[in-house]
């Protein structure tokens, strides 16, 4: 655009705040999707973040304080982690203006992100999201379907709107991004929830966060993390087109890497979930160093998915 510059890294000139602006904007837009989305379809009493706490009423295990406070307080961060992605948005976009135009003009902005079809989806990726935190205090239904449509935009303004065959592309990078939603987000919202407060409850209040959250949102994970897997490959086979491209392109080497984070998190997910957790929660599980790590391995995966 405008004569700008070419760059050979995308670290050049302010790469580093671009990189740095995308993580808060995919980290925020997550824990917000995974609490907007998990409500939704985490089966659990009614209640936007119900799902996030064992047991039922005044009797439930809930993070420092009443049930009631603490539900109150989860919805509060889950509606402020949307508006933190949309301010994170808006300065990606920003960002990425100034580096392909060279300056923040109205002229620039306009060519960049209201000219094109890339532009246009990011500029209503950002809008969308803006609309569901709106709409995610009394409206929750609709908040999702602007969520889901919000996640559909990333897809048109991304790689996969320029691979062939461009509707099965488009359709599978979807579902890659609304998989990832509820199952990352869903894993941070836990991590956020349980986290600095797992070490403070007895024994049968850690069992109960185990049978009734961790168990609960499993049957959930399991499928949306299959999805994201299937539907990931299947992104990398039509946008790549050979698998020599995996480690003969820039784009292919950086999504080997992703892949492998990925892996981890296949890795810790099925550790905690199938191998120590149901030691765990047998009558006679009491294993002090099995619970440690069970509780490492799933604290550890918010910072590997960031």
């Amino acid at each position: 655009l405008g004569g700008a510059p070419l760059q050979g890294s995308p670290l050049a000139h302010a790469g580093w705040m671009r990189v740095a602006l995308s993580a808060v904007w995919y980290t925020a837009l997550f824990f917000f999707g995974g609490g907007l989305l998990c409500a939704l379809v985490v089966r659990s009493r009614p209640g936007p973040a119900n799902w996030l706490l064992a047991g039922e009423g005044t009797d439930a295990v809930a993070p420092g304080g009443r049930p009631e406070t603490a539900l109150r307080r989860i919805w509060r961060r889950t509606r402020a982690a949307g508006w933190v992605a949309v301010a994170a948005g808006v300065g990606l976009a920003l960002a990425q203006t100034q580096d392909a135009a060279g300056s923040l003009s109205w002229h620039a902005i306009d060519a960049y992100l209201f000219s094109t079809v890339s532009g246009g989806a990011r500029t209503a990726a950002v809008a969308l999201v803006a609309l569901a935190a709106l709409l995610a205090g009394r409206a929750r239904r609709l908040a999702a379907v602007a969520l889901v449509a919000a996640l559909a935009a990333l897809a048109v303004g991304g790689h996969a709107n320029a691979a062939s065959p461009r509707a099965i592309a488009l359709l599978s990078n979807w579902l890659h991004v609304v998989a990832a939603a509820i199952w990352v987000g869903g894993i941070e919202q836990i991590a956020a929830t349980w986290g600095p407060a797992i070490s403070r409850l007895a024994l049968p209040e850690r069992q109960r966060v185990m049978t009734d959250v961790l168990q609960r949102f499993g049957r959930v994970a399991l499928p949306a993390a299959e999805t994201v897997v299937g539907a990931g490959l299947l992104n990398a086979f039509v946008e790549l087109g050979s698998v020599n491209e995996l480690w003969s392109t820039g784009y292919g080497r950086v999504l080997m890497v992703k892949m492998a984070f990925v892996g981890l998190l296949l890795v810790a997910s099925y550790a905690h979930a199938f191998v120590l957790r149901p030691r765990l929660t047998r009558p006679s599980g009491r294993d002090v160093a099995t619970e440690r790590w069970h509780w490492r391995l799933l604290f550890s995966e918010p910072p590997v998915a960031v």
